[in-house]
């Protein structure tokens, strides 16, 4: 009988692939609306979506590198934005300019982050690559 792993790539699981791609895309999404919401209207909303967007690409670096302060940054970043448009979509005391429908989508996305990357065993299998265990002579 053959059995076969989970698909993986350098010893990251596909869940880790899919999340770091999506991140990418963005962090560089939040990067380029900052930059242009900074010049275009000056506000507190494109400052925070620029250093955001940072945020989450270097996070993400850490993540692909399987460290751990990558996965808790993710985390955490991902928390910041839960209660951040949380705040929003009740009209609550929050960063001027957060777009509603935004809000809503990013919630939904941050809280699959949050459960992904709160099983340990999803981010264990991605934090080591798969390695034979020495072997010893006697």
């Amino acid at each position: 009988m053959i059995t076969r792993g989970s698909p993986s790539y350098d010893g990251r699981s596909l869940g880790v692939i899919v999340l770091v791609v999506a991140q990418v895309l963005i962090g560089l999404i939040h990067v380029s609306s900052g930059f242009f919401l900074l010049f275009s209207k000056p506000g507190i909303y494109g400052g925070y979506a620029l250093i955001f967007g940072f945020l989450v690409l270097f996070f993400n670096y850490g993540l692909w590198n399987r460290k751990n302060w990558g996965r808790y940054g993710t985390l955490a970043i991902s928390c910041l934005v839960i209660t951040v448009d949380f705040l929003a979509l009740f009209n609550l005391p929050s960063i001027p300019g957060i777009p509603v429908l935004g809000a809503f989508g990013e919630i939904i996305y941050s809280l699959l982050i949050v459960g992904y990357l709160s099983q340990n065993r999803q981010f264990e299998s991605a934090q080591k690559p798969n390695k034979q265990p020495a072997t010893t002579r006697d």
